[in-house]
């Protein structure tokens, strides 16, 4: 693992969101200086916010030519309009370290795959049939364009599931069966779901290492490849609900094309980092609950 006796000023776009918040906690509990950019004033205790659109000409060239950081994480995320919040956000933050010299390390996904040929590894080509991977990949096109020492990490669904409570995006599972409503998961759809707690082990120890050792590629995933529906039973046990509400059903039944396995490799986190992640299920620890 990578050891961490440079402390650095770093600038976390997303900062209200899961992954930023959670990433900015870590990384000021190692002393480094924590910035956020986001839409919302929000931050962890002991970051500095900046409400900006990152979509917005010049918006956040501004905040970095103020902030002056060495590394940018952008993990900013939105789905509600793909060329704006992916495409344009991301054209204009490459903008910014390019201008500014500052290094980034981009959050990816992996449905830049085609979902045909898994488990995918870095040195395979991103093939998008969905809309979002599609737009991640002119994101990742350009940082090999403009940014080429830039780190890409390539995640898929990320899971935090501890004893405070699920995450956003697994709470309406939990909440729909707790007032004993059904829910419906597609069961012939895999991912290679992450703890969060895992893919912020890796991240934490990818700012750490030098420009050189960090870029390229990186694929950071779970042991497991889960169906929709698996994920779900794994929920229902970890929270005590009723297994018998979870519906299985087909991904054919939506007309527009996703891919069905994304399953991913994580060879350079194993061969480089020495980083193994655990199965889904595994409660973190205490000291993990905290980042």
């Amino acid at each position: 693992m990578a050891q961490h006796p440079a402390l650095m000023r770093v600038l976390v776009t997303g900062g209200s969101g899961m992954l930023g918040g959670h990433l900015a906690r870590c990384l000021l509990a190692l002393g480094h200086e924590v910035h956020t950019a986001d839409r919302h004033e929000r931050a962890p205790d002991g970051a500095r916010v900046h409400v900006v659109e990152l979509s917005s000409p010049c918006a956040f060239n501004s905040v970095v030519a103020e902030v002056r950081p060495e590394l940018v994480v952008h993990t900013a995320y939105s789905m509600e309009d793909l060329q704006r919040d992916v495409v344009v956000a991301g054209e204009m933050v490459i903008d910014a370290c390019v201008e500014h010299g500052a290094d980034l390390i981009h959050m990816s996904t992996d449905a830049v795959f085609d979902g045909q040929h898994p488990p995918y590894s870095e040195q395979d080509v991103p093939e998008p049939v969905h809309p979002y991977g599609l737009a991640k990949r002119q994101v990742e096109d350009l940082i090999a364009a403009r940014l080429p020492h830039a780190a890409v990490v390539r995640t898929s669904l990320i899971a935090h599931l501890d004893a405070a409570g699920p995450d956003s995006a697994t709470a309406w599972v939990v909440d729909a069966n707790r007032r004993g409503d059904p829910v419906t998961l597609f069961h012939d759809e895999y991912r290679t779901v992450v703890r969060l707690v895992d893919l912020l082990d890796v991240l934490v120890e990818l700012v750490a290492l030098p420009a050189d050792r960090r870029q390229g590629i990186w694929h950071v995933a779970g042991p497991e490849r889960l169906s929709r529906v698996e994920l779900g039973m794994i929920i229902t046990e970890l929270f005590g609900l009723d297994p018998a509400l979870v519906r299985a059903a087909s991904a054919s039944i939506i007309a527009a094309p996703r891919p069905r396995d994304v399953s991913l490799r994580a060879d350079r986190v194993r061969d480089e980092l020495h980083l193994v992640s655990l199965p889904v299920a595994t409660v973190p620890s205490h000291g993990q609950q905290q980042r």
